[in-house]
């Protein structure tokens, strides 16, 4: 440790008259690295996508492709690709694929039969994906039962925590199937040649929704947090968000929120695209297509309006402690933000991803105000502030695709319809310069002789910052009473404070502080000049 500290001062010495500052502080931006088509030329468009810590998954209807996305982040590398047989030898020998998520080591693949004049088939096919080589032909190692009705052609969708896989049928009632998908699971259904059966099924049609409403019109959004399952229902009349106490053998349904409900029936569905739970925020971002006009009340008197797109932000903290199945107690609406567009020009958000204090949405539709990434600030979950979007790349996007977004370090992975895998950085000030702040009384605090205080620091990364706090005293070039301490900012920070310790000085006229990225390159982040009060 001596030799370290040595080390430190040797290199603070060197930098004291040479460095000031190395980053400012700012906003963040979203910037465009690249795009990949699709290695195929078929022209398929691309229809969802997700991440793992190594690769990335982009589905084409009829076959995933794999990109490592873990040695050149920026420039993922094509790998391989997976298709779902059907065992038959004409033009459906693979199955349509619609949603896919990673989860753990597996890759969870929602397919359904592409040929209603073949037996329908309905189920969640798993793939062991914890290493790919190039080339590699990849096979599905479990699936599950099939779930659905009869012949439809209609896809499932899903969503998998905690171990545990919720499965429903698009546009169909039924109910919610439960899978145990845990590795021991699985690795038992691969070892005996058996399809995973479901623990639990919850017809929802007397389970307190509306009859027949399930997850009609409505995909993609359901999402699973402990004792907690949270799901929209749909139709042409309402747009509606459940939260449903699960633990146990239960399905209870504890509060509901009607985001839209109609008078009269609107030309197409009201539906919404994502929806995700962070603690005790729950977020929905809503997608109805053209034609759907609000009518609501004021002043008593009945108005209409068309109704916007947007992500909508609930606090279910009251919902999860008090609501019951007899007693239900509806999500606290806190803000809607609507990125732009109006319903009428069928403009949709069609994907959304959370990243701390952070929320990333996929714009979709005919106007070019809406085929972008948008990124705001939700910090303040009753007024988020956008930060910034990318308007100017031009994408393409796919209506009834999932464009799902994922986040790993600086880089926001996505997808578009004939532009394949999207590639954006968080670029700006990942992590911005520190501030050394009042403390209990003053810039300038004294105690004991020793500096006190906090620094603050921003992170737009998707992954925790680690870094090290330097502070010294020095007149001139002498440095003295060198102090370190580690400190970790989580993901998606917009301003985590670090409180400090008895840092510095009993001597000296100034202080250097100083924030560097770790022990071993012992890059500087930033640095900060103080004059204590003698």
């Amino acid at each position: 440790m001596l030799k370290r500290i040595m080390g430190i001062v040797l290199i603070i010495g060197i930098m004291v008259t040479g460095l000031v500052t190395v980053s400012a502080d700012g906003n963040p931006a979203l910037t465009l690295e690249t795009t990949i088509a699709s290695q195929n030329s078929s022209g398929a468009s691309a229809l969802d996508m997700c991440i793992s810590e190594k690769y990335a998954f982009v589905n084409y209807g009829d076959w995933i492709e794999v990109y490592d996305i873990q040695t050149t982040p920026k420039a993922p590398v094509y790998l391989t690709n997976i298709q779902v047989p059907t065992g038959r030898t004409d033009n459906c020998a693979y199955m349509d694929l619609y949603q896919i998520e990673v989860y753990g080591n597996y890759l969870f693949v929602e397919c359904h039969s592409k040929d209603l004049n073949y037996i329908s088939e309905h189920y969640i096919a798993i793939f062991d994906v914890s290493t790919i080589a190039k080339d590699q032909v990849l096979t599905v190692v479990a699936r599950t039962q099939d779930v659905g009705n009869g012949n439809e052609k209609d896809q499932l969708v899903f969503c998998v925590n905690n171990d545990v896989l919720v499965v429903a049928q698009y546009r169909k009632p039924g109910g919610f199937y439960f899978f145990d998908v845990s590795s021991a699971t699985i690795n038992s259904a691969m070892e005996s040649g058996t399809k995973l059966q479901y623990n639990k099924h919850v017809d929802t049609t007397t389970a307190g929704c509306a009859s027949g409403e399930l997850v009609g019109y409505v995909y993609g959004t359901c999402c699973l947090d402990g004792n907690y399952f949270y799901y929209t229902i749909g139709s042409k009349t309402r747009l509606a968000v459940c939260v449903a106490d699960v633990s146990g053998d239960g399905f209870n349904i504890i509060g509901t929120y009607n985001i839209s409900e109609y008078s009269t029936a609107v030309s197409t569905a009201t539906s919404a695209k994502a929806i995700d739970v962070v603690g005790n925020h729950l977020y929905v971002a809503t997608c109805r297509t053209a034609g759907a006009v609000l009518s609501y009340e004021e002043n008593g008197e009945t108005k209409t309006k068309n109704e916007k797109n947007g992500l909508y932000i609930f606090d279910v903290s009251a919902t999860k402690s008090t609501g019951t199945a007899a007693t239900p107690v509806a999500p606290a609406l806190l803000s809607t933000t609507l990125p732009g567009g109006t319903i009428n020009d069928n403009s949709r958000i069609e994907g959304m991803a959370i990243n701390g204090d952070y929320a990333y949405l996929w714009g979709s539709g005919n106007t070019s105000s809406m085929k972008r990434m948008f990124m705001y600030d939700i910090s303040d979950k009753t007024a988020p502030v956008l930060m910034d979007d990318t308007r100017e790349d031009g994408l393409t996007t796919s209506p009834g695709a999932f464009h799902s977004i994922a986040l790993k370090g600086s880089q926001v992975y996505s997808c578009a319809k004939t532009n394949g895998l999207l590639v954006h950085s968080v670029t700006g000030n990942e992590v911005t310069t520190p501030e050394i702040l009042k403390g209990t009384v003053s810039l300038d605090y004294l105690e004991n002789d020793n500096l006190k205080g906090q620094i603050t620091v921003k992170n737009y990364s998707a992954e925790p910052y680690e870094g090290v706090l330097i502070i010294a005293y020095y007149e001139g070039n002498k440095l003295g009473d060198v102090k370190t301490k580690n400190v970790s900012v989580p993901a998606g920070s917009k301003a985590a404070v670090v409180t400090t310790d008895e840092l510095a000085v009993s001597n000296g006229t100034r202080v250097k502080a100083m924030l560097w990225n770790g022990w071993t390159t012992l890059q500087p982040i930033s640095m900060k000049e103080i004059v204590p009060v003698q």
